[in-house]
């Protein structure tokens, strides 16, 4: 049987005059753990009956624009369950035959929360809008639809490798049809595809979205997409709305949070370390980053009761947050997710008392931060190097000035032990000695080619002063032990490739405090259980 396109198990289907009932086999149980499935006769709608890849399948449409199919019917209860639905709901069940030329042309058909791909004023797939994770206009006459990940089946903890899943599907509308002869309000002529795309994210949000929404934060200013959104706080995904993306992105693929100070003492960066990533057409985003006014506050209140809070989190989330937006949103997260959030090391601090070193990463600008057990840079593109990876780390003069003098930045330049790596150039030459300490203190081997005749303060260099080196301590201890506090459960809960790291940065004055302007937060009426 399968509920809602997604889960796929077997069980019994039942019929009253009351409703219909559903109950999951006992073999396919997790755990003894048997789903229930109940539909009350006075909300169903529609029934139809219809061929489907394992033999038949009934489809129940429900009055809040939701449905219910179960398949694997055989095709000689057709006409006993046509009696039935009619004595018992009085309903007459549809009969529908699908396509099954194969063409690949035909006229889509919106029903609820479906759309229906036609062919030969015949059924040839739906697509359910409540999978959408995105859609976009790629060109003028191609509108891409991209598919949230189906959650794990119950009794695995991650998808199979042999898992097949729709994660992205691209539909041809040329604009030779009635639609294209709509204008906007500026006059502009709206082709037929972008008169589609605007209906599915309108068909998306159907089903009641909104209503289930906890609590909306408005305007974050997103630097992977270089536009602001609305953050909508849900009970199992985030999603976010913006002008030209609208993406969501379940708790349970969020693989990192990191919380750092921007060096310009004016902003803080909050990155969402995601794991299978964001799509934007043919563009991967596997990071998500926030900007966020260090002296800005927000105020949010989570449109739950205390008692389901707790039920539903076990505590970790708060009916009420008031503080710095960075750190609201760092303990929302933390708190939906589970995970920690990831600050810099109280270890490190640059020459001018900044966590971070402004530096270069090919064309694009970066702040690179020392971490208990990860180098992290960011934001375009963010990468996190952890320190267990890590071959050796090269401090080399980039060349002289026209002076004949040495210049004022060198090139730092990471090797991991699978042959990849990462140089930042243009750091400045006072960052020199505290970036070599912080890489002993780690147990890094280092290699460096400055001098003390390049003028640099080399002083915790070597005596030859030309190259120097140090163990790596990947191979002598476990990665866990660089843990800060008691993080012994929140270790045991990360992947194997995720850094947890760091202390909490000091707080600000009270002074500061009453400065920062409120953010406005839109609340969402409360959605029934």
């Amino acid at each position: 049987m399968d509920d809602g396109w997604i889960v796929q198990t077997s069980g019994k289907l039942r019929f009253a005059e009351e409703g219909i009932g559903w109950r999951e086999s006992s073999s396919s149980a997790n755990s003894g753990n048997r789903r229930i499935i109940t539909i009350a006769a006075a909300d169903l709608r529609k029934i139809t009956f219809m061929r489907a890849a394992r033999g038949h399948a009934l489809r129940f449409a429900l009055a809040n624009m939701s449905a219910h199919t179960f398949d694997n019917i055989p095709r000689d209860l057709q006409e006993p369950l046509q009696k039935t639905m009619k004595q018992l709901y009085d309903i007459t069940m549809d009969i529908i035959e699908p396509s099954i030329r194969g063409w690949n042309w035909g006229a889509t058909e919106f029903q609820g929360a479906a759309m229906n791909f036609v062919v030969g004023n015949r059924p040839a797939f739906e697509l359910p809008m409540t999978e959408v994770a995105n859609t976009t206009v790629s060109n003028r006459d191609e509108v891409s639809i991209e598919f949230t990940v189906p959650p794990v089946p119950p009794g695995r903890t991650v998808h199979a490798r042999d898992d097949d899943m729709l994660m992205e599907m691209i539909m041809y509308v040329p604009g030779g049809v009635n639609q294209s002869a709509l204008v906007n309000d500026e006059g502009d002529r709206i082709s037929a595809a972008t008169v589609l795309h605007e209906t599915i994210k309108q068909k998306a949000d159907v089903g009641g979205v909104p209503a289930e929404s906890m609590a909306t934060v408005v305007d974050m200013l997103s630097l992977t997409f270089r536009s602001k959104f609305n953050l909508d706080f849900h009970k199992e995904y985030c999603r976010l709305r913006g002008k030209t993306h609208d993406y969501r992105i379940l708790y349970t693929s969020i693989t990192h949070l990191l919380l750092v100070p921007k060096p310009d003492d004016v902003h803080w960066l909050f990155t969402i370390g995601l794991d299978p990533p964001l799509r934007s057409g043919q563009t991967l985003h596997p990071f998500v980053t926030f900007q966020y006014d260090r002296e800005e506050e927000l105020e949010m209140t989570l449109d739950m009761t205390p008692e389901k809070l707790e039920s539903r989190f076990n505590g970790r989330l708060n009916a009420h947050y008031d503080g710095p937006v960075y750190d609201v949103m760092g303990d929302v997260f933390a708190a939906l997710t589970n995970r920690r959030v990831v600050r810099p090391s109280i270890s490190f601090t640059g020459a001018n008392g900044q966590v971070g070193i402004e530096c270069s990463r090919g064309p694009n600008e970066a702040f690179l931060y020392c971490m208990e057990r990860a180098f992290f840079s960011v934001p375009k593109p963010p990468v996190i190097i952890p320190h267990a990876d890590i071959d050796s780390v090269t401090f080399s003069r980039v060349g002289t000035s026209s002076g004949g003098t040495a210049t004022k930045s060198f090139e730092v330049r990471i090797l991991m032990h699978n042959g990849t790596d990462y140089t930042f150039s243009s750091v400045a030459r006072e960052e020199y000695p505290h970036l070599e300490e912080f890489c002993r203190v780690k147990k890094l081997k280092v290699k460096s080619a400055i001098s003390d005749d390049d003028d640099f303060d080399a002083s915790s260099g070597d005596d030859d002063g030309s190259a120097s080196s140090s163990d790596s301590g990947s191979d002598s201890g476990n990665p866990s032990d660089d843990l800060a506090g008691d993080s012994d459960s929140d270790a045991d809960e990360e992947r194997a490739d995720v850094v947890v790291i760091g202390a909490n940065a000091p707080a600000e004055s009270a002074a500061a405090a009453k400065r920062r302007p409120k953010k406005k937060v839109k609340k969402e009426p409360d959605a029934a259980a």
